[in-house]
């Protein structure tokens, strides 16, 4: 049961905070990548990415803090990585296999990455803990 309102939790505010910031870096994105930016996202890979990723942050890093009665730090630190390990594996591929792939959008999408998945489940965590009691 924790898996199943850790993943909702998470993937509700994963999902508003990313698509804040997608709203809002779309223009620096364009300018950095050019003509490998899709006019239209293909949403069925992005809703599989969605629900892969949530399972993944959900299972690897919110759900055995509470199954240990861990506390939000763990989270934060557990979660951070894992969206650092994410983001780097997608954006360091690109940098060794694709031609233009910017370096500043590397950095920039491995601290975005990094903080949005920390901020985002520890924000569950204690919503999960302190709301639901769980």
């Amino acid at each position: 049961m924790n898996f199943i309102i850790t993943f909702v939790t998470f993937g509700i505010i994963f999902a508003l905070i990313d698509a804040v910031w997608l709203k809002t870096s779309n223009a620096l994105y364009k300018k950095e990548l050019g003509s490998l930016i899709r006019e239209k996202p293909d949403f069925v890979a992005a809703i599989i990415f969605y629900v892969i990723y949530v399972a993944g942050v959900s299972l690897f890093t919110i759900t055995p803090v509470l199954d240990r009665s861990g506390s939000w730090l763990d989270v934060l630190l557990l979660a951070g990585m894992f969206g650092l390990v994410a983001y780097a594996t997608y954006d360091l591929t690109n940098q060794a296999t694709l031609k233009g792939w910017s370096k500043k959008i590397v950095v920039i999408d491995l601290v975005w990455g990094m903080a949005a998945t920390a901020v985002s489940a520890t924000v569950s965590y204690l919503l999960i803990t302190n709301v639901f009691g769980v």
